[in-house]
């Protein structure tokens, strides 16, 4: 069990999963933003929106949070150093579009995927008092167990299997026991081999 991430100097890196998975967390414990370093997250957009809008209900400026962070993550990808984009897992849009631009700039795009059960998902959604409908829920789950099922044969395939599908340099995949362990994510050349799936904690 890895306690770093590390990817290179100049990269993409989008961090997905369901709804209440704990990117969010995860990003604001392990990545240190800066000058060479860009985390995008709409979960803190949403945050500035609701100050803004009261007590005006999500749904009605939902799309204005939407442009508003594919607008950040637009001007992030102009400019050099590392893009980390956060995102729900199920905007295969938006997976496109990253990939796209970090090969217009030369760069690798790499995922990080946090794989929880729908029930720590819901759990983690009750725990930050905000949550999405169960439609919704269901639609960000089906999508997320088809997303694993078609990365499932190269996560567990050997070394000599090349890049990850999507255009990704690479995926790692961390459950809960895993994504708790990870200490930091850190961007540095060169970038050593790492596990693309990171075994449970032993007992």
């Amino acid at each position: 069990m890895v306690d770093v991430l590390a990817y290179p100097s100049s990269c993409v890196l989008l961090v997905t999963g369901l709804p209440g998975a704990g990117k969010s967390t995860l990003l604001t414990r392990v990545v240190a933003p800066g000058r060479e370093v860009a985390v995008l997250d709409a979960d803190r957009v949403r945050a500035r929106w609701a100050v803004r809008a009261g007590r005006i209900p999500y749904r009605a400026y939902r799309p204005l949070v939407r442009l508003s962070h594919y607008g950040e993550v637009a001007r992030a990808l102009r400019a050099a150093g590392v893009v980390v984009v956060h995102d729900s897992g199920r905007n295969p849009i938006l997976r496109r579009i990253l990939v796209l631009a970090a090969r217009r700039r030369g760069i690798p795009a790499h995922a990080l995927l946090l794989d929880v059960t729908a029930h720590q998902a819901l759990s983690g959604q009750r725990e930050r008092g905000r949550g999405v409908s169960t439609s919704v829920f269901a639609r960000h789950h089906r999508q997320w167990r088809d997303l694993l099922a078609r990365l499932s044969p190269w996560l567990e395939a050997g070394p000599t299997l090349g890049a990850a599908p999507g255009g990704f340099a690479s995926c790692v995949l961390l459950d809960r026991p895993a994504a708790r362990r990870l200490n930091r994510i850190v961007f540095t050349d060169p970038v050593l081999r790492q596990a693309r799936r990171q075994p449970p904690v032993e007992s």
